[in-house]
Order: C-alpha cells, then sequence, then structure tokens
C-alpha cells in the first residue's frame, strides 16, 4: 500500500547507518479527504504522511517542511525519530 512508504523509506534510511542522511516520503493528494471513503481518519492519514492540497491548500507545505524536519507541533501529529529539532531555514 503506497500510504506505507513512509515506513519503509524509514528502514532505508535505517540500514543506511549514516546519521547525515534523511529519508521521507509523502503523499500529495488533489482528492479532498471526504471523497475518499477509505475508513482511514484525516488524523492517521497525517501520520502516514498524507496531505491534502484541496482541503488545506493554505497549510500544507508547512505540514510537510514541518513533518519532514521531524517536527512535532501545530503542523503534525508526530515525530518519526527522537532527533532534537532543526532550526529552520
Amino acid at each position: 500500500m503506497k500510504v506505507r512508504f513512509f515506513e519503509r523509506i524509514k528502514e532505508v534510511e535505517g540500514r543506511l547507518g549514516d546519521t547525515e542522511i534523511i529519508l521521507n516520503s509523502f503523499i500529495l493528494s488533489w482528492t479532498p479527504y471526504p471523497q475518499l471513503n477509505w475508513g482511514i481518519s484525516r488524523e492517521d492519514l497525517g501520520k502516514m504522511h498524507v496531505l491534502f492540497m484541496t482541503d488545506d491548500r493554505d497549510r500544507y507545505i508547512d505540514k510537510l517542511f514541518a513533518m519532514g524536519r521531524g517536527e512535532k507541533n501545530e503542523f503534525c501529529c508526530h515525530a518519526h525519530n527522537a532527533q532534537e529539532k532543526r532550526p529552520s531555514v
């Protein structure tokens, strides 16, 4: 299932053994969440790095970068690793 790729890419990251390399994946959906009917909550899809461009057009890019940095904030539900919060660039 494509929405699980965010987990697989972290497995690849771990196998690389280089803490300087960070791999992430995201799915950017043009389909509005209510049309999906997948039986998965929006929050759970967010945890799987699925972002809705139409429903959240003013914030999905901010969410993507925050999650990519592993930040735990108002944009995302969790961080994938225990790294320190990285400074914004």
